[in-house]
């Protein structure tokens, strides 16, 4: 799809007066048709009384004129978006101050997180991934108005300092670094910036504002009164338009006009989803729900090689052993996988291996009475092991727990399960949740401890020119000092181990990455390739660590979670 479809959950228009809070002015959640639609009695009653849905659920007369969280609505209840309140959202997106924010992209994410059971609101209507995408204009752009030159002259209070249109989207759905999030706020910066124009020349912005402020003040009494009736006709603000049509082009790609004040503004958008990379044959994958229910979510059309790699899939398996497994092609695996990435239904994992330590996710509520373990209870119910049917010798949360949270070793943990089947099952569920973690193994490089003279008795080669840093900025995730190098080259025995300290301190050591990890075994491989057809391989996988075990003065290893 190239467009956001789905994933664009509605668009905001917010504004700021002088000596006022932020407020929501007008609220666009759908494409608006001739007729609305009607729900059933249950389901009514299912919605928050002050959300959007119940409002239009309720007929014209509840929602006729532009949203907008005013003083008269907020005294009798507090309107909310998304399941927030209207003033605390306005509050949220749109900056208090010039400096804060203003006249640029804004990105925001309010997500629960993978650990999708806590803190959750409003999870009847999908609100607990939220990624607000907007471009906030502030008084910068707006300090040269010419209101001597403006057809209606307005007081200093009716100025707006600052507005903002914001769309907010289902980051389940939605990556916040994908490219077609930054075209999306490319595109409303030129809307904005167009309204900020017109606002210097004409005032457009305050003068439609105001309208639109009192137009709701009359909407609120007419609704206060309830003696009347006949509904108030639903408004057709130029404001009130132009987000509505804003909205509607933002869910699909193309030659897109819009009319700003009567100025028509093209612009050509593609919305194209980034593709993630191909996953290494030595990671692993793990399923993000219940596999009885991936499996029902895939279509009729659903290419067999993801239907396999789903019914297959285990965060202690690598894609090596999947191949090795179920005897499709690597590649077709991987692109399986990738695909089950972008669709949310699974994610890509260190594998789970025998020596792999765990521990439990810090600041986690998992007491007996939380959401997490209700949650499980309910999982454990829905899917049973054949073995787990009987009740007495049923896997429960607090024994789930128990097992993984001292930092043991997957063999341990794995041997105090009744089966493998229910120890699989309770792992790729923990996983999913976020409620356990590995505990990697990193290493610090600490020339200072050396208790070696550094005398070099090796051909250096080319590593010098390449790695040793001369002038112009250090940067220490591409070279190493001079007297760093000469320190690793006086621990190696020949060019090749040279390289692989260098390699090692540069790729993994600093920028923090696991020795356990697929980055440390990627590293090994690649100086494996280095290797002409037909030799025998010199790098071993034992043999980095190894040469690391026997360099601990320098080379300091330690565990943290990750």
């Amino acid at each position: 799809m190239d467009g956001f479809g789905e994933a664009l959950l509605g668009t905001l228009l917010l504004a700021r007066l002088p000596s006022q809070s932020p407020e929501v002015l007008y609220f666009c959640q759908e494409k608006e048709e001739d007729g609305l639609d009607v729900l059933e009695e249950d389901e009514e009653e299912s919605l928050e009384p002050t959300s959007p849905a119940f409002l239009r659920a309720r007929g014209p007369e509840s929602l006729g004129a532009p949203l907008m969280s005013s003083a008269e609505d907020l005294n009798k209840q507090a309107l909310q978006f998304f399941g927030v309140p209207s003033s605390s959202l306005a509050k949220f997106v749109l900056p208090m101050s010039q400096e804060m924010m203003c006249n640029q992209c804004a990105v925001m994410e309010l997500d629960a997180g993978l650990f999708e059971t806590s803190h959750r609101h409003n999870y009847k209507e999908n609100h607990d991934h939220l990624l607000f995408v907007s471009y906030p204009c502030g008084f910068a752009k707006l300090q040269n108005r010419k209101m001597d030159e403006w057809p209606e002259q307005l007081e200093s209070g009716s100025l707006v300092q600052c507005f903002n249109i914001v769309h907010v989207l289902d980051s389940k759905l939605v990556r916040r670094l994908e490219q077609r999030v930054r075209v999306l706020g490319e595109a409303t910066e030129q809307v904005s910036d167009l309204l900020c124009r017109h606002e210097v020349n004409n005032g457009y912005i305050s003068r439609e504002v105001r309208r639109l402020k009192d137009v709701m003040r009359i909407k609120s009494q007419s609704q206060a009164s309830l003696l009347e009736e006949t509904s108030t006709p639903t408004s057709e603000h130029p404001l009130e338009l132009l987000v509505r049509e804003l909205h509607n082009n933002m869910k699909v790609a193309g030659s897109q006009k819009i009319l700003v004040n009567g100025e028509e503004l093209y612009r050509y958008h593609e919305f194209k989803q980034d593709a993630p990379s191909l996953p290494s044959a030595v990671q692993g994958i793990s399923l993000s729900r219940a596999r009885e229910e991936i499996e029902s979510e895939l279509g009729p059309d659903t290419d067999e090689v993801v239907r396999t790699l789903v019914q297959h899939a285990d965060a202690a398996l690598s894609f090596s052993e999947l191949h090795l497994r179920t005897g499709l092609d690597m590649h077709h695996l991987q692109e399986a996988a990738r695909h089950l990435v972008v669709l949310k239904k699974a994610k890509l994992v260190n594998v789970f291996r025998d020596d792999i330590r765990v521990a439990l996710a810090p600041n986690v509520d998992t007491s007996r009475d939380s959401l997490a373990a209700q949650h499980f209870r309910d999982w454990r119910k829905k899917h049973p092991t054949p073995e787990s049917k009987d009740k007495k010798s049923m896997t429960t949360f607090t024994e789930a727990l128990t097992l993984f949270h001292k930092g043991k070793q997957m063999k341990e943990i794995k041997n105090s399960f009744s089966t493998e089947e229910e120890f699989k099952m309770i792992l790729g569920y923990l996983v999913a949740q976020g409620l356990v973690v590995q505990l990697g193994r990193f290493c610090h490089f600490l020339p200072g401890r050396s208790r070696r003279s550094a005398e070099v008795q090796v051909e250096l080669g080319a590593l010098p020119d390449t790695y040793v840093w001369k002038d112009g900025v250090y940067n220490p995730l591409t070279h190493l000092k001079e007297s760093d190098f000469l320190l690793l080259a006086s621990r190696s025995q020949d060019t090749e181990e040279l390289r692989f300290f260098v390699l090692f301190v540069l790729e993994i050591v600093r920028p923090h990455r696991r020795i356990d990890s697929v980055d440390f075994q990627e590293l090994l491989q690649r100086l494996n390739g280095e290797t002409q057809p037909g030799e025998i391989s010199s790098w071993p996988a034992a043999r980095g660590l190894e040469l690391l075990a026997a360099n601990t003065d320098i080379f300091v290893q330690y565990s943290s979670r990750c």
